[in-house]
């Protein structure tokens, strides 16, 4: 009985309110009509592309032309298809609600839909607005299952009307351009991983032979990671633009592996396979513990991927190279900088993408140990790379690809660990401090915030920062 009651009262305010502003609006609906004024409501954007479950905000924009002023709206509304449940909206200022038309739902299964929304001006000045903007915010769901849905809503011009000052009505006209606001969902990556490879046949380094195996890709699009199966079976998801996976199982047969991508709205369908065997090690001789006629000099010659480089860049400057021994003491080349400045050029055969070479570097010596290398540009992380040997009168060239046991770190890490861009302030980190930077650096010409080397700074910047936000060196 108690609910029975509650429920008459609520009817009855809710008539209360609504005969309110029938009276409200058709009394200025009496009045003079202008020939020469029109008011025109459209929505932007037009249409979102979102995920299942995201919130969707469109702006209702309600103009009045000719010169009038905006001192009352009555907007009907009609969804077209399931899938935006209605969830608030924002009055503009200086107006204030009178109704707001919202159909009761049995459960919260069922989605809210907004058929009327009514409101007018605060107070009667001379400063009223010519126009209105009215933020409006759903949820989109996919309805039943199906992404290709486009659930929309638009005004019903007929039921619907403005009110200018001073009692002038006007009868609201549909914007042509922009009709209606539809809702698309994003679908499943439409690509998966290309060029998929094993890495152990083309460099033991890489892969570790006799301890795992590791495969390479180029990276699909529009994916949030990918899911690694070896074999049938699920063994580890990873974050999105990766382009290679160490598996720690060697077994030494013939395994199956599988490199799907997917994103918010689903799987790729067609993943591509790859069938890798963890290698067996060669024999390798170890270096010879005696000394060589000292003084000597010892010359290398190395590749690094600096995957942020504009595609139209040939070379990266600025690159320091530093050499230590055993025993973490810094090599000198003049007796005073210990880090040879130098420039890499681009190595167009190479088949990891951005590869640049080294020049040849060359060295004084005097013992025959592993040595230490770190590689640094002024943009991007610090890389380490150990157990190099350089041995006297000789041109030691490390790369993807070479079986050269001296080159130590130097094969695996160029490609497993590129020169990524994004430190500015050398902290070894990609993090706020160089987000903030590269901001305050746009519009620039020259290198304080270029990560793609190609000499001013731009969005494209700002872009790498955030694509390698939260990576760090080595």
């Amino acid at each position: 009985m108690k609910y029975l009651i509650k429920k008459i009262i609520i009817t009855l305010i809710a008539l209360g309110v609504g005969l309110g502003l029938w009276m409200y609006m058709n009394g200025f609906l009496t009045k003079s009509k202008a020939n020469q004024e029109t008011a025109t409501v459209s929505f932007a954007p037009a249409t979102r592309r979102v995920n299942d479950g995201d919130e969707a905000s469109v702006n209702v924009l309600v103009n009045m032309t000719g010169g009038a002023t905006l001192s009352g709206v009555d907007l009907s509304f009609t969804t077209t298809g399931d899938g935006l449940e209605f969830k608030r909206y924002i009055l503009p200022t200086g107006f204030t609600e009178e109704l707001l038309d919202i159909p009761k739902t049995i459960s919260d299964a069922a989605p809210k839909k907004l058929l009327r929304l009514v409101f007018v001006a605060a107070t009667k000045t001379t400063s009223l607005p010519h126009s209105a903007t009215i933020p409006l915010y759903f949820t989109a769901k996919v309805p039943n299952g199906n992404r290709a849905a486009t659930p929309q809503i638009s005004v019903d011009v007929k039921a619907s009307q403005a009110v200018g000052m001073g009692g002038v009505a006007y009868q609201v006209a549909l914007s042509q351009s922009e009709p209606s606001f539809k809702v698309g969902f994003n679908p499943p990556p439409s690509d998966s991983a290309t060029s998929l490879e094993c890495a152990t046949a083309r460099n033991q380094s890489l892969s570790g032979c006799g301890q795992n195996v590791s495969i390479t890709w180029t990276d699909a699009i529009n994916e949030d990671g990918y899911r690694i199966s070896r074999n049938g079976t699920l063994l580890q998801t990873i974050s999105k633009n990766s382009i290679s996976y160490t598996d720690p199982m060697c077994n030494f047969a013939a395994n199956t592996y599988t490199i799907q991508a997917f994103n918010a709205g689903g799987v790729n369908a067609n993943p591509p396979t790859v069938t890798c065997t963890c290698q067996v090690c060669p024999t390798k001789a170890p270096p010879s513990p005696s000394p060589v006629p000292p003084p000597g000099s010892a010359d290398l010659m190395f590749h690094a991927v600096f995957p942020d480089a504009a595609s139209n860049i040939n070379q990266i400057s600025d690159v320091k190279v530093t050499v230590f021994d055993r025993d973490g003491k810094s090599i000198c080349n003049d007796g005073m900088d210990c880090r040879k400045i130098v420039t890499f050029q681009r190595d167009l055969a190479a088949r990891m993408p951005n590869t640049f070479n080294s020049p040849r570097l060359s060295y004084e010596f005097e013992k025959n140990q592993a040595y230490t290398f770190v590689v640094k540009q002024n943009h991007t992380v610090k890389q380490t790379y150990k157990r190099v040997y350089l041995t006297w009168k000789d041109v030691l060239q490390c790369f993807e690809g070479t079986q050269d046991s001296r080159c130590g770190d130097l094969i695996g890490d160029v490609t497993l660990r590129p020169l990524f861009s994004g430190d500015l302030d050398g902290s070894n980190k990609i993090d706020q401090a160089d987000l903030d930077t590269v901001s305050n650096a746009l519009g620039l010409n020259g290198a304080e915030g270029d990560l793609n080397f190609d000499g001013k700074t731009d969005q494209k910047d700002v872009n790498i920062v955030s694509k390698n936000f939260g990576k760090s060196g080595i």
